[in-house]
């Protein structure tokens, strides 16, 4: 059996159907399509007079790895031809290093870890009492690593909430964070804040 398979992003995407198209056996005729790769091992039959399948976003796992596709014809004879996938569904987890009632100052920086990250992070953005501060987060020095620092971010005295926006290569937006030695995830961290020298 011949066939092709449909156009498959080099970039990660969120959401990927797998299509195999121009499928053609002009003797016995196609029988079924397996589909073999990272977790996934699923066959789908061809229906008579179809020339092509589709495997679903909801059967392909996420990651970076390569897909067999294997084309039965009813006569038991196969051809195989792989394609590499690149896919991340997951939205991403912040994990703040902030310690409950913790004060901060003005030279504090709070570290701040991406989590699940399939994924390249593209960046993490905060707003600060609901105003973006495109100045307060920087890349830390390890991957998926970040920082708030409180030299350039715009917080008030006293206390303030933090919405921290993790944006992924694949598309994904997240603004779940993990805050202290919180195991629940939150939409939002409280920073108290304080720049007064006693």
């Amino acid at each position: 059996p011949d066939f092709d398979i449909g156009r498959v992003s080099s970039s990660w995407v969120k959401n990927l159907d797998l299509e195999v198209k121009n499928i053609k056996d002009e003797v016995s005729g196609a029988s079924r399509v397996v589909f073999t790769g990272k977790n996934l091992n699923k066959a789908i039959n061809v229906p008579e007079n179809a020339d092509s399948v589709t495997l679903n976003n909801s059967d392909i796992p996420d990651g970076e790895y390569t897909i067999s596709v294997s084309v039965f014809d009813k006569a038991g004879n196969k051809t195989t031809k792989t394609v590499d996938i690149k896919k991340d569904s997951t939205q991403d987890i912040l994990r703040v290093d902030y310690a409950d009632n913790a004060w901060l100052t003005a030279d504090s920086t709070v570290l701040l870890a991406v989590t699940n990250a399939e994924s390249d992070v593209k960046s993490v953005v905060a707003a600060i009492n609901g105003e973006a501060d495109k100045d307060a987060v920087t890349a830390g020095e390890n991957e998926n690593e970040y920082i708030f620092d409180v030299s350039k971010a715009a917080l008030s005295e006293g206390t303030n909430t933090v919405v921290f926006t993790v944006t992924d290569a694949a598309g994904n937006v997240s603004s779940k964070i993990i805050s202290g030695t919180d195991t629940a995830v939150a939409e939002s961290v409280e920073f108290r804040y304080d720049s007064v020298a006693p």
